[in-house]
């Protein structure tokens, strides 16, 4: 670790508790005929999703790159900041752990449920999707997973996993599990087997998942007490004296859950008609770097879910937002740079979306405005027809049921500092430059910490939690994802729950200055400048809309 603070790196967004089918899409699906006769200024659906192309489309008043720049990613701060993550594009292989706790053996059908949960098929998991499916219907083809089980680790009983930890020390214990769990692999297969779990080679398997045999502490009076450790979360072995070693990959990131999160939707294992991965799925997306999208401040005034909630990375819900999307690699904005009209098809089939800047940096790490088309289809349509029981009663919809245009404020904004200190929030020194960013490979910026000079940490200013916006960000009212409510009222800073009617319909007009609720900084974005564009939506139907746009 490059400095001694370095512990607390990251926790805020991996180890905080969760709130806890279709075929693959046709990405060339015609528009229907309401968009015929439109004038020839009108530029084409995005191609082939392929990040392999090397091209970039250019058209009157906007752009199309090959994607947002690979050099600055989760996976390159992780790598930056020694923390790193699983990549989040190519073919992965992931270790994957049964952890049997004595007093609460396996059953057969649960460790038959852990494979089918992870790699089956949509209709092998007789509910909505596994692991692999979604993630390669999410990012049209550009994650494909494959796993390797092991064999049952036991950990012995409860009480003698937990004896003696402190309750600070309690979600640390699944780092030693998951060291136990590797070095019997290891045994078992010769110490360069885990070289197939180390897709980039920095020497750390790329990810482990454990699923642990005892019920979680909300469903069993064993585990009550030990709330920080019998949960789903993510998290790295920050203890582990074990260094990377490219010839034998040691274990570093992992995933920690509870059969019991399995049946969270379809009931319990003994008489469950199917599988359910919506936290398997949200936790993966941790794993990769994603921050929490809902608001997991334990502040007494903080309330808001500026996000909407309807998301994945929020309420476990649906298909990746756009924005997430974007942070993984998986889709290709178009980029507004004058007076142009643009056609979108639905998000979840083809992943278009629009991005508005004032000067955008070409990463996901920016401030902008993101647009797409989303339909309550493909991944979103199991969400939005059936209502996802952890959330029932809490509100009418946990996908958005109609179609419209989704506009979000974004602000992934980095900074640079000490690191986090031991109440989650970044201690930051400054804002990376758009130079910084284009050159973050030779980026070495210093801190001084505790009378030491060190080498910066880098992260995102910003979170959707207020008690962990970065010091230089704090107690302005900025958010990292933030639904633009087609009403103008911003109903999220009370903890409303979007809904479909926040969507932007036919005839709807939008510029920052008319929606300053979602802009707080008097209309401009929180950078300080304006948004130079507005647009108006002029017209939607079931496969496609289409969007005018006027630099002002």
């Amino acid at each position: 670790m490059k400095k001694p603070h370095r512990i607390t790196m990251f926790a805020l967004t991996l180890a905080l508790p969760l709130l806890s089918g279709c075929n693959i899409y046709d990405l060339f699906a015609p528009f229907n005929s309401f968009m015929d006769g439109l004038n020839s200024n009108v530029g084409p659906g995005v191609p082939d999703h392929s990040l392999e192309e090397v091209h970039i489309n250019d058209f009157d008043g906007y752009y199309q790159p090959d994607g947002v720049n690979k050099s600055i990613s989760y996976q390159a701060l992780g790598q930056y900041n020694e923390d790193p993550y699983m990549p989040s594009t190519g073919d992965l292989n992931i270790l994957v752990v049964p952890i049997e706790f004595s007093d609460f053996p396996f059953s057969q059908s649960t460790l038959n449920d852990i494979k089918t949960l992870t790699s089956g098929t949509s209709k092998d998991t007789n509910y909505w999707e596994s692991l692999s499916s979604y993630y390669q219907k999410s990012s049209y083809g550009s994650l494909n997973l494959n796993f390797t089980y092991m064999d049952k680790v036991n950990v012995g009983t409860v009480a003698s996993f937990t004896r003696g930890l402190t309750e600070d020390d309690e979600s640390l214990q699944a780092g030693v599990a998951m060291e136990k769990a590797v070095s019997a692999y290891k045994r078992e297969n010769g110490n360069a087997s885990t070289q197939k779990f180390d897709s980039d080679k920095d020497g750390y398997i790329d990810a482990v998942i454990m699923i642990y045999s005892a019920p979680n502490y909300t469903n069993s009076f064993t585990t009550k007490n030990h709330k920080n450790l019998f949960w789903a979360y993510c998290y790295a072995d920050y203890y582990s004296e074990e260094k990377p070693n490219v010839n034998s990959p040691v274990g570093w990131r992992y995933f920690w859950a509870s059969y019991d999160f399995f049946y969270e939707a379809t009931g319990t294992p003994l008489v469950h008609s199917g599988v359910d991965a919506h936290t398997l799925i949200h936790e993966t997306g941790h794993l990769m770097g994603s921050d929490d999208l809902y608001n997991v401040s334990d502040l007494k005034n903080d309330i808001a879910e500026p996000s909407g909630s309807l998301l994945m990375m929020a309420w476990n819900v649906g298909d990746h937002d756009p924005f997430t999307k974007l942070s993984f690699g998986w889709t290709k904005p178009y980029v507004v740079t004058g007076d142009c009209t643009i056609q979108i098809r639905p998000s979840q089939s083809s992943g278009d979306c629009i991005l508005l800047a004032d000067n955008w940096n070409g990463t996901s790490f920016d401030e902008y405005v993101l647009i797409d088309f989303y339909t309550p289809t493909g991944l979103s349509e199991q969400d939005a027809s059936v209502v996802y029981p952890e959330y029932s009663g809490k509100t009418r919809e946990t996908a958005y049921r109609s179609s419209g245009i989704r506009v979000f404020h974004v602000d992934s904004r980095l900074c640079y500092g000490a690191g986090f200190d031991n109440d989650g929030a970044f201690m930051a020194s400054g804002y990376l430059s758009d130079s910084d960013i284009a050159n973050f490979s030779s980026f070495h910026k210093t801190v001084r910490y505790e009378g030491k000079t060190y080498l910066a940490s880098v992260a995102p200013a910003i979170s959707n939690s207020v008690k962990y916006d970065a010091t230089i960000a704090q107690n302005k009212g900025f958010e990292l994802l933030q639904i633009v409510q087609r009403g103008k009222t911003n109903t999220t800073r009370s903890g409303s729950v979007s809904t479909s009617a926040d969507l932007f319909q036919k005839g709807d007009t939008f510029s920052a200055f008319n929606y300053s609720a979602f802009f707080p900084n008097n209309g401009k974005l929180n950078n300080g400048n304006a948004l130079p564009y507005s647009f108006t939506v002029d017209d939607i139907g079931s496969d496609g809309a289409i969007l005018s746009f006027k630099k002002l």
